[in-house]
């Protein structure tokens, strides 16, 4: 993994890794990127330290090299996963990773999706979202008990060649259920997602 320009600390932790219950491994994934040839993505998943990995690999026409990398928080229950798809543009492919944690503590758990485009071999943040927040009352100054939590799916738009991200939240706030949805559609213009506002799908006393 160094020769592929992973940081040497980080292929020698995962190369000396190991756990009882099943062996982690690398995953390998290629995909369509603007500005560059052939490329894939290097994802060294949790399970081995508290950091996920993920490298942009570009194909320089004799090998493989990392051209970028991002690490991702894996509290606390090491569920930072990926996947691949066009969603904006039919002609590249998008990186949507899931359940990195961006805030933790006694009673807190913050885990965000995001949406990162490759550009010139980088990944370009494009979304950032929360998909999961708990808050007890320990948590917080003002108590309250809430449990949150989005799942994410690519849907089509009619008329067009272009796609949208639905979310569906469902939030239990001290005993209250809440289910809500709105729909993130690309802004060429500022060049980001940008969400609709939430629309109420169920509502529980």
């Amino acid at each position: 993994m160094i020769e592929l320009g992973v940081d040497k600390r980080t292929a020698e932790q995962f190369a000396e890794s190991s756990d009882n219950t099943r062996i982690v491994v690398p995953e390998w994934q290629y995909a369509r990127a603007e500005g560059v040839g052939s490329f894939a993505l290097l994802f060294l998943p949790c399970d081995w330290t508290e950091l996920a990995h993920l490298y942009a690999m570009n194909w320089s026409g004799k090998r493989w090299h990392a051209t970028d990398n991002i690490e991702m928080d894996c509290h606390y229950d090491d569920s930072v996963s990926f996947e691949v798809g066009s969603i904006r543009s039919p002609r590249s492919d998008e990186v949507i990773v899931h359940h990195s944690c961006e805030g933790h503590g006694t009673g807190y758990l913050e885990q965000e999706i995001q949406v990162l485009a490759i550009r010139n071999g980088k990944f370009a943040t494009e979304l950032k979202a929360d998909e999961v927040l708990h808050s007890h009352p320990t948590a917080v100054k003002k108590p309250r008990d809430l449990d949150q939590s989005s799942t994410f799916t690519v849907i089509p738009i009619s008329s067009s060649t272009t796609r949208a991200i639905e979310e569906t939240r469902s939030s239990t706030l001290n005993g209250h259920l809440t289910v809500e949805r709105r729909i993130f559609r690309w802004d060429p213009a500022k060049g980001r997602y940008r969400p609709s506002p939430f629309s109420y799908v169920e509502s529980v006393p």
